[in-house]
């Protein structure tokens, strides 16, 4: 197993002084900011928490973030990433639901934490200084079934859970990216996505350090951030979900952003072909589209940089075994049979926090439905727990998505169950666009066209913006929510 410790050290006496890391204008190297992670796990040890305790971070995006982050592995600390804007009762469910022993802040954070740690029953962990631990050593073995992280589900059907990722699924994770989607030392990472957020941590933080990259955070995303920094720093690579690349395109491209640009790394969420071309006449750059769920660590496909196929999410990353599932959910079916995508190998987590472990021999099932064509790339063609069953027809959300946002001035949609009557539920949607939108039965003649009738829409509602989770997907759950909650539900043209 190549742990993160053992890849990261190497990767420190290679590069030296190198830069690794930057935000809000700090720069640090990699054998200064190895120096501070070791300091830094000796003084966590030091403060109370012993190996195995599980540990939150509540603190700004910023060099001592990370640091913090990469001391709990390096100490043994199993931990999370708090979103900062997430309420505090679901952050309070989920640190007394994931078992946690304390939380970890800075001095912006330290009253927040303070409650938190108060309503939980936790410890709030500010540390010693590094100077005051000196003689405490971390442990330098690490053994692959260990517990490492803990990444909250979204939540999108039901109550959040902590999934317990361990080292060796972050090994796995690496060893599969670093075959499909290389990086390394010529590459700059914008790093745009949340710390709380599986891609973020892993995809993003880890990975690129344990093959000797450049990391700089963006304090907040917002397209003028983003474009700026891209213009000053000239980045090789830039993850994030749809709806960021999409709030680029209203925004000229400053002069040299693009220069070095080499990759887009799209995931977390549909990316509909349409808005991917879009994205990539606006860019000039690739965008390679990946997937994966959080129980099977992160990414569990992606398109290969010269190989990428429109309208795929990839081919399975080389550790990772894809299969289309019939409706038992245990025998695969046949190369272009649909079903449900399930995984298995070594990626898969350990499980859920307070449930019974999973097993890596047997299928992780996704609740997504998709194919996998002949040369094993997987497309996605809905999802489970998002079908719309409109009297007795199921209708998946993304189908009729991709149909709005080939036409005129929509820029982004969601497409959410609204109640009905007589069929029980029927297609809605929200979408961001211009006032010069095509009329609901324009719009309807082609969902009729290209899906059927069943897939027509009762009613469309332009908003100025879709709601997005705290990891930045479009809060479909949100807005089903809303929608249900109308006691005339308003089925017209808005």
């Amino acid at each position: 197993m190549n742990d993160f410790v053992t890849a990261f050290e190497a990767q420190v006496r290679q590069r030296g002084n190198a830069p690794a890391l930057s935000a809000d204008g700090q720069t640090i190297g990699y054998a200064a900011l190895h120096d501070r992670v070791v300091a830094r796990a000796g003084a966590l040890l030091a403060s109370g928490p012993v190996p195995g305790d599980r540990v939150a971070l509540l603190q700004d995006r910023s060099v001592d973030l990370c640091t913090d982050l990469l001391a709990c592995l390096y100490a043994k600390l199993p931990l999370t990433v708090l979103s900062r804007s997430e309420a505090h009762g679901s952050v309070v469910a989920k640190l007394e639901d994931g078992g946690f022993s304390g939380v970890i802040c800075d001095d912006n954070n330290a009253e927040a934490a303070k409650v938190l740690a108060e309503a939980a029953g936790l410890r709030v962990l500010r540390g010693l200084s590094p100077g005051d631990a000196a003689d405490r050593q971390v442990h330098p073995t690490y053994g692959p079934e260990e517990e490492a992280l803990l990444i909250f589900t979204s939540g999108s059907s039901g109550r959040p859970k902590a999934v317990r990722l361990s080292r060796g699924n972050i090994a796995a994770n690496t060893r599969g990216l670093s075959k499909i989607t290389p990086v390394g030392a010529d590459d700059h990472y914008l790093h745009m996505m949340p710390l709380s957020h599986t891609n973020g941590v892993l995809n993003q933080l880890l990975y690129p350090l344990m093959r000797g990259a450049r990391i700089t955070l963006l304090p907040r995303f917002t397209p003028e951030t983003a474009l700026e920094t891209m213009a000053d720093l000239k980045p090789t690579v830039v993850t994030g979900v749809p709806t960021m690349f999409q709030r680029l395109l209203d925004h000229s491209i400053p002069q040299g952003a693009t220069d070095r640009l080499r990759m887009l790394r799209c995931g977390s969420a549909p990316l509909a072909v349409e808005t991917q071309d879009r994205i990539e006449a606006h860019l000039g750059c690739p965008v390679l589209v990946s997937y994966g769920q959080t129980e099977f660590t992160c990414t569990s496909t992606a398109n290969p940089p010269g190989a990428a196929r429109r309208g795929s999410v990839g081919r399975a990353i080389p550790g990772a075994e894809v299969a289309i599932l019939d409706p038992d959910g245990k025998t695969p079916l046949p190369t272009g049979s649909r079903g449900e995508v399930a995984f298995r190998g070594p990626l898969t987590a350990l499980g859920y926090v307070g449930h019974p472990p999973f097993d890596p021999q047997e299928w992780v099932r996704s609740g997504d439905l998709g194919y996998l064509d002949t040369d094993g790339y997987l497309f996605l063609t809905g999802r489970l727990k998002e079908i719309i069953i409109r009297g007795g027809e199921n209708l998946a959300p993304a189908s009729i998505e991709d149909v709005l946002l080939a036409r005129p001035g929509i820029r982004a949609a969601c497409v959410v169950p609204a109640p009905h009557a007589d069929l029980g539920e029927v297609p809605f949607a929200f979408v961001e666009g211009t006032s010069q939108i095509e009329a609901l039965d324009d719009l309807n003649r082609k969902i009729r066209d290209e899906l059927g009738r069943a897939h027509c829409l009762a009613g469309i509602e332009r908003v100025d913006r879709l709601p997005e989770n705290h990891v930045g997907k479009v809060d479909r759950k949100r807005l089903t929510v809303e929608l249900s909650n109308r006691a005339k539900p308003e089925l017209t043209n808005g």
